[in-house]
């Protein structure tokens, strides 16, 4: 990985290449070959990070144009993958921009959680009934899946459909995060050895995002009608934000303790494997870290 790394920053045209042939094979196997697109927007992210909004821009431009020409290539169509790259790697620009400028982990992952919460927002300005717009989406994949045998998911459809908005908006931040968090590793490996995991380990969000968090939840619970749906739908987008902080504490007190990394290999498989109760104490213990600092509590061990 780190010589792909050294390939992209060994100019435009390489870090384009990278970008582009990453993201279109990410889509010819889905969902094995998916994580693909984390390594474009890892080429992407890299290159704002270290050079600058100018140089991150016009490798986008250049993705964009690249996968364009392989729709007409191909005869699909260009646009459609054009808007495939324009929305995975615009949040990805606009973010690693904020990082390169903030220097903060913290004012990334928030700008994260902003601009999905937008894109939740922007469903239900757009649609009005978002739940129902998918619905309508979905209901024809349900339709071929019961017609080739699959299980009977109509009873399914209405609740999964009422959820898109926040799976779309989580789906595209954590994204997003992933390929930042490639980025700045390939950055820290190149030109600052360690800093990447430093950074890392100290990431916490604050009390203004954990009360907001807390305040979405309460709303999400006593509240029905629009105002209660749309609070439960950002809810999953600051869950995944408390989510990533709770595996910061963990790598924290891992190397504040000095154990070995099969603690932290135990954890991932557990969040993989698990679900959803692994993933929701990493983030209840993300939300809780906001006041009581975890990581300060461990005490670091006699040399």
């Amino acid at each position: 990985m780190l010589a792909l790394a050294n390939y992209v920053m060994r100019g435009r045209l390489a870090a384009i290449a990278v970008l582009v042939a990453s993201s279109f094979a990410a889509l010819l196997l889905p969902p094995l070959t998916s994580p693909l697109a984390y390594v474009g927007g890892g080429a992407l992210g890299l290159v704002t990070l270290r050079r600058g909004a100018g140089e991150g821009g016009i490798v986008l431009a250049g993705g964009l144009a690249g996968m364009s020409l392989l729709g007409l290539t191909l005869n699909d169509a260009p646009a459609v993958l054009a808007l495939t790259g324009l929305i995975q790697w615009l949040p990805l620009w606009l973010v690693a921009m904020v990082l390169r400028l903030t220097v903060s982990w913290r004012r990334a992952v928030q700008a994260i959680l902003g601009l999905g919460a937008a894109l939740v927002l922007l469903q239900y300005l757009l649609l009005g009934d978002p739940g129902q717009w998918w619905e309508a989406q979905l209901r024809p994949v349900v339709e071929r899946m019961q017609a080739s045998g699959g299980q009977d998911l109509e009873a399914m459809l209405g609740r999964i459909a009422g959820w898109m908005p926040a799976l779309i908006a989580t789906a595209l931040s954590i994204g997003v995060t992933l390929s930042l968090v490639l980025a700045r590793a390939w950055q820290s490996q190149l030109y600052n050895p360690g800093g990447f995991g430093k950074e890392f380990r100290e990431l916490r969000l604050g009390n203004s995002t954990a009360l907001l968090t807390v305040a979405m939840v309460l709303i999400a619970a006593a509240t029905e009608g629009v105002l209660g749906e749309l609070a439960g739908q950002l809810v999953w987008i600051l869950a995944a934000g408390c989510l990533l902080q709770g595996i910061a504490v963990a790598h924290g007190i891992v190397n504040r303790l000095g154990k070995a990394r099969g603690w932290l290999i135990a954890m991932y498989v557990l969040l993989v494997f698990v679900q959803p109760y692994s993933g929701l104490v990493l983030a209840l213990t993300g939300l809780a870290d906001n006041w009581l600092d975890f990581r300060q509590r461990v005490a670091t061990p006699p040399a």
